[in-house]
């Protein structure tokens, strides 16, 4: 049982060899080579030592009973080896601290080799030359001192087999051959020797596989380790950028809520006193108007905000994807720089755009959405964080590499950026000191979260470009990002404007559709009722499954498009639109409306093939997706 144990854990040993080595690249059996040579190198004294020892030692012992030119040949071959050593220990003492390159392993290695082979020949020759000559005892203390530098060599040369092979070979080769010449046991000495070879051979074949499974198994742990590292510094970078998130969004999302509460409270005081004041109907209605906007300005803020989780949710779930296609970007520039001006101007700052004369002949290759998110977010950025001077809007054309791109940039004249503090602005949820002094200077509360240029650095890199950053501290700082120019292809002015009058006709869709929307609150269930119906169309109501087959039965007319929100107390506002779609025909209009932002959930939102809309909503995004599902039912659905 013994021997077939011993044969089993060898078979799994080696198994566990082939699939570590099969699991790694060229890199890792360069890191074999590595090890190997290190190896061999810090070991190479011993050798130097033993064959210069071993060769004067024979040589004065030998030269003494049998003097001729066969000993100055001995002295001379260990002199070679030794010398050659010595110049490799000292040519090569630094070469290895560092990743050499693979000429330089093999030169060494081929070296080595030739340095073992003569070892070997040294030994071979004495065996040739004056073996016969030594008496018997001396014979035996060759003989000995053979087998004491094979094992030797064994902890010199066993990681590179052929030089454990070469030594071998010409030390023993011709000791078996001399033996045989002799008259008296040459048989027993001659199958000694053939056993001592064949037993080191088996060893240093064992030594060399156990040091290259060794290396492998490091190299492999190496790596696992690394990953690991990576993983617990991501983990630790996450949980930073959570609890710097958490220390600002209990102020930064109670800040609009707060707002929209006193102007509720000042809008109610209004109308209570609109009957005891003396002040005209006109004045009345103009200081509600004035009030509506602040309100409408708070519920923006607190909008926007929850739009950065969302897109921070999205591109964490892998959900983003950039529609590439070339574009005209004119009127996104010249539609920026007029918001950007007003906003500019509103904060006592100058903006200017300069944009190249051929702007209308040049297309970029991208996604228009992901295009103006980033310049928007970089604008405001700057605008946030300049007290005096102004912002700067540059485009500019150049060729890298052979391509023309089209280089945006944006300059701003504020603090500047602190070196240490460059990299971190890119991190989700920071905030540096500067962004803290002006959170209240801008109603941009995406970049007060510390999200604005996180979404932009991503969002970039999604479109396969890197945002740059050069700041001078007093002076200013310097965002730009380049897309590549498409040729061949023109986009019309008049395109984007036949979009903007088809937006409008959808809106006039409005007037003959029939939504049912299902909800289980009953006041965003009434707010959304009461929002459609100021548009003129006919809207079905229900809280739940029931309620929704209920109302599907009862109507006149069977609904256009279903808003469904997503949680419906306990029941699954997706699974509901999946049996609609089961029971009407997959073309039927769906809308999922939902609060849930988690990487799980945004990522099983992306593969229903859904239009998903998070809460809360602007009433433009929200209207506008409602038409653009309507104009894409291509035949009307009669239940």
């Amino acid at each position: 049982m013994l021997p077939q144990t011993r044969n089993k854990d060898l078979l799994m040993q080696n198994q566990s060899m082939r699939l570590v080595e099969q699991s790694l690249d060229e890199n890792d059996q360069h890191a074999v080579q590595l090890a190997k040579v290190r190896y061999l190198q810090s070991v190479l004294p011993t050798p130097i030592l033993g064959t210069s020892g071993v060769v004067l030692m024979f040589y004065f012992i030998v030269d003494s009973l049998h003097r001729d030119t066969s000993m100055l040949i001995w002295l001379a071959l260990g002199l070679l080896t030794s010398l050659w050593r010595a110049a490799l220990l000292f040519r090569y003492a630094k070469v290895f601290e560092i990743i050499p390159s693979k000429q330089v392993i093999s030169n060494y290695l081929t070296q080595t080799t030739c340095t073992a082979m003569i070892a070997g020949m040294t030994f071979g020759w004495g065996w040739l030359s004056f073996y016969e000559h030594l008496s018997p005892e001396v014979q035996l203390g060759f003989l000995f001192t053979n087998i004491v530098m094979l094992f030797g060599g064994l902890y010199a040369y066993s990681p590179h087999l052929n030089a454990f092979a070469a030594f071998s070979i010409f030390s023993l080769g011709p000791a078996l051959w001399q033996v045989q010449q002799s008259v008296t046991l040459w048989l027993a000495q001659s199958v000694g020797i053939a056993l001592v070879a064949l037993v080191s051979q088996m060893f240093a074949y064992r030594w060399a596989q156990n040091f290259r499974h060794n290396v492998l198994l490091q190299e492999k742990n190496t790596k696992l380790l690394y990953e690991f590292t990576k993983k617990k510094e991501q983990a630790e970078k996450a949980t930073r950028s959570k609890s710097r998130f958490l220390a600002s969004v209990s102020h930064d999302l109670r800040q609009p809520l707060h707002a929209i509460n006193l102007y509720l409270a000042v809008l109610k005081r209004s109308f209570e006193s609109f009957e005891q004041t003396t002040n005209t109907a006109q004045t009345q209605h103009e200081a509600a108007y004035s009030i509506i906007n602040h309100l409408n300005d708070s519920a923006t803020q607190l909008t926007r905000m929850f739009e950065a989780l969302i897109d921070i949710s999205k591109l964490d779930a892998g959900t983003t994807q950039p529609q590439l296609s070339p574009i005209n970007i004119k009127d996104m520039i010249n539609h920026l720089a007029h918001e950007f001006s007003q906003l500019s101007a509103q904060h006592g700052l100058t903006f200017d755009a300069k944009i190249p004369k051929s702007i209308d002949s040049i297309e970029v290759f991208g996604d228009p959405i992901m295009i103006e998110r980033v310049l928007r977010n970089l604008l405001t950025n700057a605008i946030s964080h300049t007290n005096k001077g102004g912002v700067r809007l540059r485009l500019k054309i150049h060729i890298r590499n052979g391509t023309e791109r089209l280089e945006f940039r944006v300059v701003d004249t504020g603090p500047g950026i602190q070196a240490s503090e460059r990299a971190k602005i890119f991190e989700e949820f920071y905030q540096s000191d500067a962004t803290r002094q002006h959170s209240s200077k801008t109603h941009s509360t995406v970049n007060n979260l510390g999200l604005g240029l996180a979404i932009s650095s991503r969002l970039a890199e999604l479109l396969n470009a890197q945002i740059r950053l050069f700041s001078y501290v007093g002076r200013g700082s310097i965002f730009s990002f380049n897309l590549p120019i498409q040729q061949g292809t023109e986009v019309s002015g008049a395109q984007a404007h036949s979009s903007r009058e088809a937006q409008l006709a959808l809106t006039d869709c409005l007037q003959r559709a029939c939504v049912a929307v299902i909800d289980d609150d009953l006041h965003i269930l009434d707010a959304t009722s009461q929002l459609l119906k100021s548009y003129g169309t006919e809207v079905l109501t229900a809280t739940s499954s029931q309620t929704t087959w209920q109302a599907i039965y009862s109507a006149v007319k069977f609904p256009d498009v279903f808003l469904v929100d997503h949680r419906l107390g306990k029941e699954s506002g997706l699974l509901l639109i999946q049996e609609i779609k089961n029971k009407y025909g997959s073309a039927v209009p769906c809308i999922l409306i939902t609060g849930d932002t988690s990487s799980d959930q945004v990522s099983q939102f992306h593969e229903s093939g859904l239009r998903v809309l998070y809460k809360p909503l602007i009433d433009d995004l929200f209207i506008g997706t409602i038409c653009a599902e309507l104009s894409s039912r291509l035949t009307k659905v009669n239940p």
